[in-house]
């Protein structure tokens, strides 16, 4: 049923249903967020909390490159192209973290992780 086929007294009611349904789409984005980071730190607490981040992620993929050489003979180039990227985001923060230090000031850090699905044939 269209929307002019109803009286004027139940356009509210298909307005209020349209607008649940945006709203429900909305909160399932929402749902695929996750707050990783949302503080302030001092620079030694960010630099910490940062560093062992890309550290970790590092040697993931560090790790995803040795496995991938030992199943397959060959170098994982997409895990060595994230390695090198993630070395030199480091070291943007390294910049960051001595900026911040020569002006002895704190840091607000905020990051966020946001989860899209994606069909993938097997």
């Amino acid at each position: 049923m269209h929307l002019t086929e109803l009286p004027p007294t139940h356009w509210g009611k298909v307005n209020n249903i349209k607008k649940t349904k945006k709203n429900l789409k909305t909160t399932n984005m929402e749902n695929n967020k996750v707050t990783l980071i949302d503080g302030t730190f001092n620079v030694a607490e960010a630099k910490d909390v940062l560093t062992n981040m890309f550290t970790m992620k590092i040697n993931f993929h560090s790790q995803k490159n040795v496995s991938h050489e030992e199943r397959f003979g060959k170098t994982d180039n997409a895990a060595l192209e994230k390695v090198e990227f993630l070395k030199a985001e480091l070291a943007k923060l390294e910049t960051i973290i001595a900026e911040a230090t020569d002006k002895n000031v704190s840091l607000k850090v905020t990051s966020n992780i946001h989860i899209d699905y994606i069909n993938e044939s097997a």
